[in-house]
């Protein structure tokens, strides 16, 4: 049976207590993992629903990447200045039942992804990459990770397992991510507390099956700046961890046209970066040059709304100086935070950033020059930091190798950001 919401906060922030009395007893590790500079794989190439998670064909390619990525490929993502590689989990399709077989086949799959990646030279974090999951799916998504007391317990467990299957590897070579994105409100202290207390009991079950392992740990919010800094470190008393947090600013820009994060962000395109680009008579022209798009798209959102939008958008993110003062903001934040807690620079990790290319079944593609002037711009801020850092991602509609389906991506976008080469 499921407990009701006020007993399920008050046990799980009672166990996190008991976590930390017991942690503070322990010997202190090193940070013993390095993130550097990295590029995400893609979770899912097609995205083969539940119908097909017993297939062969699934569970021999898992992560699916492995079926359209071949070893050269990899091998050019340490030459194009790499030298990390993240990979993204769906944590799904372990925690579908019970079916151990399965759960095996899927392991010794993604150990292979694992082996692949570090002939390569590259060192791997594996990310346990939860995500929503539609109402209708019958699938263990963050959602129910987060509020149902039973798929939390289910979700610890197997991050302890994985925790455990990756105990062969040198900790310097290979980190793992517990969590993708937690949900919660940065807005509501009584969530803060929660994901506080749920980010214990993780980290400690991995710790306690694998105890040299470098943990990646987010904050709340979409691991958000904010939400990481509401943090408190001294609760988990292991220095083995790096902390992680995504930013995407300007949200706008770089998800245009992105159909998954809804209206009106979904409605828009053609939105260049820099936004300086744009005179202030084309911002105040835009919704109405994008009159058709937005028709189409919108539904229930009005144009006059829309057009407020996108103008105080544009508007807030056009000045130059302004443009660099909010890419930095993230930055700025979680640096103070680290400094407050004495964590080093090379324990902050920028996990996501990137630029949408196109949107699968959507006619118009970001010019290459849009993003990549945005990914230099983040990249040279992290490293002003010294902050290391994993684009999103290397196929799909953020694709810097490939685009949909396993097909390549043109132009060599890595190579075009002039990283030091790896060889």
């Amino acid at each position: 049976m499921i407990e009701s919401k006020p007993t399920s906060i008050a046990r799980i922030i009672a166990a996190a207590l008991v976590i930390a009395v017991g942690f503070y007893s322990l010997p202190a590790h090193a940070a013993t993992f390095k993130t550097g500079r990295g590029i995400s794989m893609d979770q899912w190439v097609t995205w083969p629903d539940e119908s097909q998670w017993n297939d062969p064909d699934v569970l021999n390619n898992f992560p699916e990447w492995q079926k359209f990525v071949d070893d050269d490929a990899i091998k050019s993502l340490r030459e194009n200045g790499m030298e990390t590689v993240r990979i993204p989990v769906d944590t799904a399709i372990f925690l579908f039942d019970d079916d151990q077989q399965r759960r095996q086949t899927l392991l010794q799959s993604l150990h292979n992804a694992i082996g692949r990646i570090m002939d390569a030279d590259l060192k791997v974090i594996v990310d346990l990459h939860t995500i929503s999951y539609s109402a209708d799916r019958k699938v263990i998504g963050i959602d129910q990770i987060l509020n149902d007391d039973l798929a939390f317990i289910k979700y610890k467990t197997f991050v302890a397992d994985m925790a455990r299957s990756l105990s062969q590897y040198d900790a310097s070579a290979l980190a793992l991510e517990i969590i993708n994105e937690p949900q919660y409100d940065c807005g509501r202290a009584d969530e803060m507390k929660i994901w506080q207390a749920q980010a214990t009991q993780l980290h400690s079950a991995a710790r306690k099956a694998n105890e040299n392992i470098t943990l990646i740990v987010p904050g709340a919010c979409y691991a958000s700046a904010k939400g990481l800094t509401q943090l408190d470190p001294a609760a988990f008393a292991d220095e083995n961890i790096i902390w992680t947090f995504h930013s995407y600013e300007p949200f706008i820009i770089t998800h245009q046209s992105a159909n998954w994060i809804g209206k009106p962000v979904s409605a828009f395109q053609n939105l260049p970066y820099p936004p300086s680009q744009l005179a202030p008579s084309v911002i105040r022209d835009l919704p109405k040059n994008n009159d058709r798009y937005i028709d189409d798209t919108l539904g229930g959102l009005t144009r006059s709304n829309a057009g407020w939008y996108i103008r105080n958008e544009l508007e807030d993110w056009g000045d130059a100086d302004n443009l660099a003062d909010m890419l930095e903001a993230p930055f700025k934040r979680v640096a103070k935070w680290a400094a407050r807690h004495n964590i080093t620079p090379d324990e902050i990790y920028l996990g996501e950033f990137g630029f949408i290319a196109q949107e699968y079944g959507k006619d118009f593609k970001i010019p290459e020059a849009w993003r990549i002037a945005y990914l230099k711009d983040m990249i040279a801020i992290a490293d002003k930091y010294q902050f290391g850092w994993s684009i999103w991602s290397f196929g799909g509609a953020f694709g810097m190798a490939q685009t949909f389906g396993g097909e390549t991506m043109p132009g060599e976008l890595l190579k075009k950001l002039d990283l030091p080469s790896g060889n």
